[in-house]
């Protein structure tokens, strides 16, 4: 009740945040990036694990992900090293047009084999693409208005992201995966042109040289990150497991793709007026950890009650979904303005340690659910799900909102 009072009170102030944020031109243009990638891989993230199913003839697609994860989480441990070399704009470049060729591999092959290797690879460069664009936010962020900065730009992201489902649904019905591959192609491509001529340059050449051991080492002796990074490892373990099993049991119950698609639209409200309102309160109270603490307990009790439903009613998974999101999307938000207050731009290092959560993430639970799923029916990983994210509460009742001494 204290947030939303809080963010009654906030809302006079909107214009006016709304405006410092917009002052910069380069925020504004990563803004616009962040929306045109929500909607591009919204077209694609719900139905990859159809697509892995479809060309390797199993139910158990965990292997294509761990796979991918596995080559994600080995750039990730030396991707400062790169970013050193190269820049985080030319990292960015190189994952967009990654992405743009594998697209267009995919729209002609019509080996099983290449398809696989060709959608791992896909799902590889759409996270470095996101790595990249989330360090160049960084470099033009502030402190002092992270939480605005964060939840804005996830907001614009997620508007972007809330047609996909119901989009790429409706082009899997009419025109099954080779119309889809389409699409991609052609929206990846206006990034990467769009890219070449807007990013914003950021400076590397300040960047201190590390080995992955001294990342590692330096992430170990802050407790608080490693708290925060614990928490956003149980949101990445949320997010790969929720997005890869979610439609391959609503099918298996009978729900048709567009009755899916209904679904998975209204289940995305959340982080589409959520996230921002959620950055301006923690700008203004930082209150972080008291917020995470009321998320993760909402996404921890949805998620296990999708284990005891068995309906056909969308309504119902309609409902049910959107209450896993409610949770999600302030978790969203949350780890990462906690997490960004207590870095810098020149923090590379801390920024790739950070991220490693997502493929680890993914990784792991992958590998847990192929060993899970062979003696246990499907619906067993969203309990499995539940009880991974219920170890989080520990280290959450054990943050604190202390900033470290620049």
């Amino acid at each position: 009740m204290t947030e939303l009072t809080d963010f009654v009170k906030l809302k006079s102030e909107d214009k006016f945040i709304l405006k410092v944020n917009f002052i910069r031109p380069q925020l504004k243009t990563i803004y616009i990036f962040s929306f045109l990638l929500g909607l591009a891989d919204s077209l694609w993230v719900y139905v990859a694990s159809t697509y892995f199913q479809q060309n390797s003839k199993t139910d158990d697609v965990s292997l294509f992900y761990l796979l991918a994860y596995a080559v994600v989480l080995v750039i990730l441990l030396n991707l400062h090293k790169l970013v050193r070399a190269w820049g985080k704009k030319n990292i960015f470049l190189l994952a967009i047009t990654g992405r743009t060729l594998l697209m267009v591999v995919l729209y002609f092959s019509q080996h099983a084999m290449v398809n696989l290797l060709g959608a791992m690879a896909y799902v590889a460069c759409s996270y470095l693409t996101y790595v990249s664009l989330d360090m160049i936010l960084e470099s033009f962020s502030r402190d002092q208005s992270t939480g605005r900065t964060r939840g804005l730009n996830l907001t614009l992201a997620s508007w972007g992201f809330v047609f996909g489902p119901f989009i790429s649904t409706t082009i899997l019905a009419k025109f099954n995966f080779t119309g889809l591959f389409s699409i991609l192609a052609i929206f990846n491509l206006v990034i990467v042109f769009f890219s070449i001529i807007k990013m914003p340059e950021t400076g590397h050449d300040n960047l201190v040289r590390k080995t992955t051991f001294e990342m590692l080492s330096r992430a170990w002796q802050q407790k608080n990150i490693l708290k925060i990074y614990y928490v956003s490892f149980v949101l990445e373990f949320f997010y790969a497991l929720i997005i890869i099993y979610t439609p391959l049991y609503l099918r298996s119950l009978g729900l048709s793709w567009q009755e899916i698609g209904y679904a998975f639209t209204i289940m995305l409200i959340p982080f589409l007026i959520m996230e921002y309102p959620i950055g301006l309160i923690v700008d203004k109270k930082k209150n972080e950890n008291k917020l995470i603490l009321m998320f993760l307990t909402i996404l921890i009790f949805t998620t296990a009650a999708i284990f005891f439903i068995h309906s056909k009613e969308v309504w119902l998974w309609a409902t049910i979904l959107l209450g896993t999101r409610i949770g999600a999307a302030g978790l969203d938000v949350l780890r990462d303005v906690y997490f960004y207050k207590r870095v810098d731009g020149v923090d590379v290092d801390l920024i790739d340690f950070y991220r490693t959560a997502g493929p680890l993430a993914v990784l792991l639970g992958t590998a847990m659910t192929s060993l899970l799923l062979l003696f246990l029916p499907l619906p067993y990983i969203f309990l499995t799900v539940a009880l991974v994210a219920a170890t989080s509460l520990a280290p959450v009742l054990r943050l604190d909102n202390k900033l470290p001494l620049r």
